[in-house]
């Protein structure tokens, strides 16, 4: 059988998926530091625990805002998320920390193809890639995108057996209760993702692990019109987008090199790499050699947005 109809069949019999995420842009700064990324994803976990009746294929977290790729009910996606603001809430107030809770809210979009559930696997997974130089896809801790494909992670349950005790599992779940929660694992104190996350259903979306791997660097159009949608300010690495501009270039101006443009073939491609691909205007500065005071009257509300 051909491995597309395989996906396809999977994708039917698991439906409804859903992307449940919150807004950055509205969200102040709410995760710092490594304590507070691993207090997120162990709230995380128990929260999947405690609502069996979805299953999370991937999630990211990010310093001001979050993204979930959810299988089950409506309903249901919205309970496990209520569940886990009010944990995060609680735990972070203990903690001391000063947030605006009132501005995470949830946003459900549906997802209603098998293409349009790989696009959304991909950018939920990309997320933190396109602002962080210093990861890749599969490298970002605090996020499900570390272990699709990858064996190394899912062995990694393999040596984290050793069973820990009641007091330090309250301590890193911070409840009182524990035994929902057996199937965690967790490794330097922090739950491990194949332990809450069902990796292979997500894995089974994709015809390969080759398919994937390619998908991730090249559904640029998908990726710009999901970011319209979801109100992201970054989509696109600079890297990617400078190819993209010398497309365009290609295409318009006779295979002219993007450096030799005229300023008003520069504006004509900046325009449409904002407007299309979520540009920012730091961005285009760097790519297309425009003055930034001028990229700033002519999008006067694309400014740097702030990195996860």
């Amino acid at each position: 059988m051909n491995e597309d109809i395989i996906c396809l069949n999977t994708f039917d019999a698991n439906a409804p998926f859903w992307h449940v995420c919150t807004d950055g842009t509205q969200m102040q700064d709410f995760l710092f530091n490594m304590q507070d990324y691993s207090d997120a994803q162990n709230i995380l976990a128990a929260a999947r625990c405690r609502h069996e009746s979805i299953e999370i294929l991937t999630f990211q977290l990010m310093s001001n805002h979050v993204h979930l790729i959810l299988r089950g009910t409506k309903t249901d996606s919205v309970s496990f998320f209520n569940d886990f603001s009010l944990s995060l809430r609680r735990v972070f107030n203990q903690k001391g920390k000063a947030v605006k809770w009132s501005s995470f809210k949830s946003e459900v979009y549906p997802i209603p193809s098998l293409e349009a559930l790989r696009n959304e696997i991909l950018y939920v997974n990309r997320n933190a890639y396109v602002v962080h130089k210093e990861y890749t896809p599969y490298t970002y801790p605090w996020g499900g995108g570390i272990a699709i494909f990858n064996p190394l992670i899912k062995h990694l349950e393999s040596f984290c057996d050793k069973p820990i005790s009641i007091l330090k599992k309250r301590e890193l779940l911070h409840c009182r209760e524990v035994g929902a929660y057996d199937r965690l694992k967790f490794d330097k104190g922090i739950a491990i993702v194949t332990t809450f996350c069902n990796i292979p259903l997500a894995e089974s979306i994709f015809a390969n692990a080759r398919d994937y791997y390619n998908s991730l660097y090249r559904n640029a159009e998908s990726f710009g019109q999901i970011a319209q949608r979801l109100r992201d300010a970054i989509v696109m690495t600079d890297s990617e987008l400078f190819r993209i501009a010398a497309r365009i270039s290609n295409e318009r101006y006779g295979g002219t090199k993007v450096n030799l443009l005229s300023p008003e073939q520069k504006i004509d491609i900046a325009k449409e790499l904002h407007y299309k691909y979520k540009a920012g205007n730091q961005q285009l500065r760097r790519m297309l050699r425009l003055d930034l005071n001028y990229l700033n009257e002519i999008f006067p509300n694309s400014s740097s947005p702030r990195y996860p």
